[in-house]
This record gives C-alpha cells, structure tokens and sequence, in this order.
C-alpha cells in the first residue's frame, strides 16, 4: 500500500510538471548491455511512460564508453536526467561536484539490502537506488573438476596447484581478459581483503592519489605473480577483452573465470544463440583464503546498477519517479528473471542451481567489500587498475632464463664451431 501511495502522490507531481513545462522528455543514461537486463530496465521505463505520458530518451552504453561519456556530460546542459552509478567512491565525487542531487528522504527504500544503500549514501545522505547487489566469485566447470579428480579449493595455495595440474594436462586453467583492467583488479582486490588490509590500502591510496606499496600490497603482487608464473592464464591475456575472456569459459576452452554475478545474464542470453553453453555445469566457489588469517568470509562485489538523478536535471520530480520504477518490486523480479540478485526484498523464481549457490554465499558472508576501482575516487581508481594491470607482467621464471641463457651460448658455439670449419677448409685449399 505504501509503494502504491507513493506511486499516486508521484502521478499528482508529474502532472503538475507537465502543466508547468509543456511536454518534457527524460533522458536516461546506463550501460546494461547484457539482452536480458537491458529489456529488464526498458519495461521498467516503459511502465513509466504508461503511467505517466512522459517519454524517456535511453542511452546505452558498454563499461568504458560510459564512463567516458558520463565524465564529459555530468554537470552541464547535456547531463542525463537519471544515470547509472555503482555508488561508493564515484558517486561520492560525482555528489562533491554537484553532479548529484539527493533523493527525497521519503523515497520507498524500506525493502532494499541496507549494505547495498551504504554504497550510495554521502554523508548520511540518499544519493542514488540500487537495482540489484553482485558478488564476485570463482565459476568453474564441475565436470571438469570431476573428470580430473580436483577438489574446490579452499586455499591459495590449492588454486594454484589445481592451476598446475590442469596446465600440465594442457588445459587452461583460468580465463582472464584484462584489457579493461579492471578483471585483473578483482584478484589484487580480494588479496587484500582476505588479509583483512582492504581498508588501509583504500584510506593510502586515496590520500596520496596513487596506489601505496604497503606489505599487504607487496603480499598480494607477490601472489599475482604466483598465478602468472604457474600459467594459469589464458595467453596474452592482457590484450584480450572480458567479452572474449567470458565466450571463453562459456565454450569451455578454460575451467575457470573470476567475474560478476552478471556473468550469469550474459550466460542466459548467449545460451539462447548457442546451445553448447551448459549454464547448469556452472559451480561457483568464493575467493581462497591466505591460511588462516585475514577475512576468509568477506565477500568483494556492490551494486552494478543504481541510479542517480542529475543536479541540473530540469525535472527532478519526474526522474526520482522515473528511478522508482526501475528499482520498485516489479523491477526486481524481473532482475532476477534475468539472473540478478535484486537489491530489494521479493520472493525470487526459479533459476539456475548456480544462482541459488550465489545467493547462499551472500547470506554467509561476514561483509561485502565494494570494488576498489568504485571504492575510490575516479582519479585515484584508474592509477589503481593500472596499478594492478601491471602486476599481471611477470619477468620469465628463473629456470625458463637459464634455459634460453644456455640455448643462447649453445648457438654462439655451434656458430663459431661452422666458421672454424669453413675458414679452415678455404685455408688447406690455397
């Protein structure tokens, strides 16, 4: 009843809006390109629209475009009404701009996840609403596991020999695409957190504007490195794009991928166009803990699509409308249809045994981590990713530099051992 009363006082705002302004059209900007949740947010608009005659311009973008396109137009004339945030660090700098205006502090958010709202709150202030919450976590191939008689780790040091057994069986091990940066980032992220460092690394890195090299920090190189070393990528893994990283793990060409949650809607809508994608040989297994210290139960993750109303938007009172259709209990069943863990309270349908194992790892959960690149300010989150990128470029092995040291003076032998032969016989001749 209190939604529906919000909704009718909403309808009473909008028409008063439109006697005032003529005939407005909003302008949304987001980037859920995945089919399923991108159709998720258009019904939402278009529930909107039927309630309200207002029409709504919708923007899609992929990640980066987005965050580019956004940078450039948020604060002026061009802004969108309603755009996508994760919240947190970004948000938080978007509000000290003035690029965000808060939300009225009777805005229905009584049955949204309270850990998710903290991400979009600035100073005990309402800036943006959460459509759903996303983990990230380890999915892998059980029959994969199976067949090579491998457990789900439970330590680093068990993925690492998993990732050594397949390696040496001729398989990859994990599939990464860290062209974007920020694929690799989670393995730095979720180091740090499981030595309970998260925190400390976050508060130095914004201060000084560039990522601190604390030992925690040295610790989680020191371990990306390990993984490199141990091949347990894909190659050039640096120059590949997540898209080509995730069609990976979906044809089973490697046996584990470190993603999202949204990782589950990409899958539903490309099992669609390809039957091979078996979503029900997905398993899903938390980050390995480092021994015995640090948060072993700590999930990393956030929201992965909020909504946030412009300051210099021309019709606020319409946008906040706009946001509550797209995060309201209608939105968030449909989220879910998609393969999302909605944000809000509602009771979920049926869907992979995959996702029920995500959303047991969420209730078990000492606390959920926001991803660094969104924890931290803009600036400071691209030194972070390329940071992290860089972690991901090892120097050869020492036993592999031995090896071409010794083919090297090899060659230099056997070339000068062909010269001796070939001056020497030109001298017997003369």
């Amino acid at each position: 009843m209190k939604a529906i009363a919000t909704v009718a006082f909403g309808v009473v705002l909008t028409m008063a809006s439109v006697v005032w302004a003529g005939e407005p059209e909003l302008h949304l900007m987001h980037m859920q390109t995945a089919r399923a949740t991108r159709d998720a947010v258009q019904r939402a608009v278009d529930r909107f629209t039927e309630a309200t005659g207002v029409e709504v311009r919708v923007e899609v973008h992929k990640n980066e475009p987005y965050k580019q396109k956004l940078a450039t137009v948020l604060g002026s004339a061009e802004a969108p009404d309603v755009f996508h945030t994760w919240g947190g660090g970004v948000l938080e700098a978007q509000v000290r701009q003035g690029a965000a205006t808060p939300f009225p502090d009777d805005f229905p958010v009584e049955d949204i996840s309270t850990a998710v709202l903290d991400f979009c709150t600035v100073d005990g202030q309402l800036y943006a609403v959460p459509t759903d919450v996303s983990l990230v976590l380890f999915y892998y191939r059980p029959t994969i596991f199976r067949r090579h008689e491998i457990e789900v780790p439970g330590t680093f040091q068990e993925l690492l020999d998993i990732c050594r057994v397949l390696r040496g069986r001729g398989m990859t091990p994990i599939a990464l695409g860290n062209l974007e940066q920020w694929p690799g980032a989670f393995y730095f992220d979720y180091l740090m957190v499981r030595q309970g460092a998260a925190d400390d690394y976050l508060a130095q890195t914004e201060g000084a504007g560039e990522p601190v090299e604390t030992p925690a920090a040295r610790t989680a190189a020191e371990k990306i490195d390990a993984l490199v070393r141990y091949r347990a990528f894909n190659p050039g893994f640096n120059g590949i794009g997540y898209d080509d990283s995730r069609s990976a793990f979906f044809r089973k060409e490697a046996s584990m991928t470190l993603m999202g949650t949204w990782l589950l809607s990409f899958a539903l809508e490309e099992q669609k166009e390809d039957r091979t994608i078996d979503v029900d040989d997905f398993g899903v297994f938390p980050f390995p803990a480092l021994g015995d210290s640090g948060d072993g139960d700590a999930l990393l993750g956030g929201t992965n699509a909020a909504y946030a109303v412009s300051e210099t938007s021309r019709h606020k009172d319409l946008a906040f409308q706009l946001v509550q259709y797209l995060t309201d209990e209608q939105a968030a069943l449909e989220w879910a249809e998609a393969w999302r863990i909605p944000a809000r309270q509602v009771d979920l349908p049926d869907g992979p045994e995959v996702l029920a194992q995500v959303g047991q790892l969420l209730e078990e959960a000492s606390y959920l981590q926001l991803y660094f690149d969104q924890a931290l300010s803009p600036e400071a989150a691209e030194q972070h990713k390329a940071y992290t990128q860089s972690l991901f470029v090892s120097e050869p092995h020492a036993a592999i530099r031995i090896i071409v040291i010794v083919v090297a003076v090899l060659a230099v032998l056997v070339f000068a051992r062909i010269l001796r032969t070939v001056f020497g016989s030109g001298e017997g001749t003369e």
